[in-house]
């Protein structure tokens, strides 16, 4: 497992992610997804409060 450097901060990615387009893709597919679900989650979190 060698660490690659993002906007979210240091993500975990294995080495066959890292050679071969497809394993890129899955990863950065992988990443938009945690951070839109973290977005959700947050904005959930900020209804759920004001209520």
């Amino acid at each position: 497992m060698s660490m690659m450097k993002d906007k979210i901060g240091w993500i975990p990615v294995s080495r066959t992610g890292m050679t071969g387009k497809k394993g890129t893709w899955i990863t950065i597919f992988f990443v938009l997804l945690h951070s839109m679900f973290v977005q959700l989650c947050v904005k959930q979190w900020n209804l759920l409060r004001k209520m």
